[in-house]
């Protein structure tokens, strides 16, 4: 299996959208309408499923997948705020 989060950056608002390769299928989700501005950042959690981190005018999100191939639930990392524009998970 494979994993890319990534935004279509000419666009003014761009989504930050999700895609995972498995046995030859490729599936795209929109994780989020307004991903941001700057490269988002994409790690597995011990369970295999992906977390992305993603800057914002308000702060840094973070995408939590309940499964190895999305379903995100979007949170605001408290302490954030516009000057923090580059996140990344470890």
């Amino acid at each position: 299996m494979a994993y890319l989060a990534w935004l279509r950056t000419a666009e003014p608002q761009p989504p930050l959208r999700f895609t995972t390769w498995s046995a030859g299928q490729r599936v795209t989700s929109t994780v989020a309408r307004h991903g941001g501005s700057g490269p988002p950042a994409l790690h597995l959690d011990s369970s295999g499923r992906p977390r992305i981190a993603y800057a914002t005018p308000a702060g840094v999100h973070l995408a939590s997948a309940a499964t190895i191939t999305g379903d995100f639930a979007i949170s605001r990392l408290p302490g954030t705020g516009p000057d923090d524009d580059i996140p990344a998970l470890t």
